[in-house]
């Protein structure tokens, strides 16, 4: 009886295993997986602490690097979501900002013409989006004004991002962003009363 028992207990340990009912304990578990507002949040706390950009934490032996700053953290984000079109806008924004840090014109080039595919990207996944429009018009002025880009290219870009910055408003006429990207545009373009009364409405608009 004890071994009809056993050869019962083993049957049934066997057909749970295979039905799924029970794992084996060697299995690993799950990972939990992050929502993007999370990778959003901790973007934002770096961005505040002034961590945009820590490439002492490049770590090219590593599939998953540990977060370390702004960019890594919407990175992460579009890794489990790549048709996030606000993941794709901020790591735009964040792009352009850090280009400020690189360690010559050249590095700064390429930060900024991957800024502007990033903006590019959030533009194509949300066309109707005023933000995505902005932060395009952002990445687009600032590429504009590195000192490699000279001539016809620098003034295509301008143009570019001034049509970028009227789509942003045409979307949403009251965007603080907006309002102060396209301001921004205006005065490297030197039109400085223009650039002054988008300017003052941006931060009329933001302390609503």
């Amino acid at each position: 009886m004890l071994w009809i028992l056993l050869i019962l207990v083993g049957l049934w340990v066997l057909l749970s295993f295979d039905r799924g009912q029970l794992k084996s304990p060697l299995e690993p578990t799950p990972t939990p997986t992050r929502v993007p507002e999370s990778y959003f949040m901790e973007a934002q706390a770096y961005f505040d602490a002034g961590k945009l950009d820590d490439p002492s934490n490049d770590d090219p032996v590593s599939e998953l690097p540990e977060i370390n700053d702004s960019i890594e953290a919407y990175e992460a984000a579009l890794a489990g979501d790549p048709t996030n079109s606000k993941a794709w806008a901020e790591l735009a924004r964040i792009q352009t900002y850090s280009s400020s840090m690189m360690r010559n014109d050249t590095e700064e080039l390429v930060r900024l013409e991957a800024a502007l595919a990033s903006a590019t990207r959030a533009v194509e996944l949300a066309p109707d989006e005023s933000a995505n429009h902005a932060i395009r018009a952002f990445s687009l002025d600032w590429l504009a004004s590195n000192p490699l880009v000279e001539g016809e290219r620098a003034k295509e870009l301008l143009n570019e991002a001034e049509l970028e910055a009227t789509r942003a408003l045409q979307l949403d006429s009251e965007n603080p962003l907006a309002l102060a990207f396209y301001a921004e545009v205006l005065a490297d373009q030197q039109k400085w009363l223009q650039a002054e009364k988008f300017a003052t409405q941006a931060v009329s608009w933001a302390r609503t």
